[in-house]
């Protein structure tokens, strides 16, 4: 018989919106051929769904270019499929019948009031520049944000499985990649430019696959958009593994340190 694990929800809302996440998410990946997966869905309360149980580890800074690669042939893939339709500054009605939420709006606010608040430790960009990244992928194409932080990507050989399925929005190309960089240094420590460019290079070729390629993901993009999840995520440095900032040797800020330096 095979084991599952269950997660216990608050609130039926929330229940049903990650079991509709899912459902729609292993749709999108049915014709992939690539180690990405999610574990099979069981059972369903109100307050509970209960998944096949998934043996393996939260991923760790080696794995970096794996899941780089298998999350960009998963993007270019949503984008074909379905988010084409999209555009990132409202929400897009999917045909199973929720709506995914849009990139800007959950954003916007929430990145003014931590700057603002003077809460987020060094900073690269201000409340401003922060916020007018986030609006200027107004007209990006669209892709997917499932909160690609290491401790919900479990790994096992090759094989890679999402297992949260909660936080679902649509976001630019590169911003998902992005949160996996800064969740991984935020947990073990900062990581080598060059480890980071590999990753990109192999989720930039996956992107550039028949039958639709996309435009590749610049440096300066990635590195601006681990800049936003460094705002983010700075409210939870000291808890969830998190123990490192991503302002102590991110290639951002050792860059603006050097120049500070000349």
């Amino acid at each position: 018989m095979t084991s599952t694990w269950t997660k216990t929800y608050t609130d039926a809302r929330t229940c049903q919106g990650a079991a509709a996440h899912h459902r729609w998410l292993t749709e999108q990946m049915a014709s992939l051929s690539t180690p990405l997966r999610l574990p099979r869905l069981r059972r369903s309360t109100p307050l509970q769904l209960s998944f096949d149980y998934v043996q393996g580890r939260d991923a760790h800074p080696g794995d970096l270019p794996l899941i780089a690669e298998a999350m960009g042939h998963f993007h270019q893939a949503v984008h074909h499929n379905t988010l084409h339709q999209a555009s990132l500054d409202k929400p897009f009605r999917t045909s199973a019948g929720f709506s995914i939420p849009d990139f800007i709006t959950p954003r916007r606010e929430r990145v003014r009031t931590l700057l603002k608040k003077g809460s987020v430790p060094a900073p690269a960009l201000t409340a401003e520049q922060a916020v007018q990244a986030i609006e200027s992928a107004a007209g990006a194409p669209a892709a997917i944000y499932t909160d690609a932080n290491l401790r919900n990507l479990m790994v096992a050989g090759t094989q890679i499985t999402m297992v949260d399925y909660d936080c679902l929005t649509l976001a630019p190309f590169g911003y998902d990649l992005a949160k996996l960089v800064v969740s991984l240094a935020m947990t073990h420590g900062p990581l080598l430019p060059a480890t980071i460019a590999a990753a990109l290079a192999v989720y930039n070729h996956a992107l550039a696959a028949s039958p639709t390629p996309l435009p590749a993901v610049a440096w300066q993009k990635l590195m601006q958009w681990t800049e936003v999840h460094h705002i983010l995520t700075s409210p939870y440095l000291g808890r969830h593994g998190y123990r490192h900032g991503w302002h102590r040797g991110s290639p951002t800020h050792q860059a603006n340190e050097i120049w500070t330096a000349l």
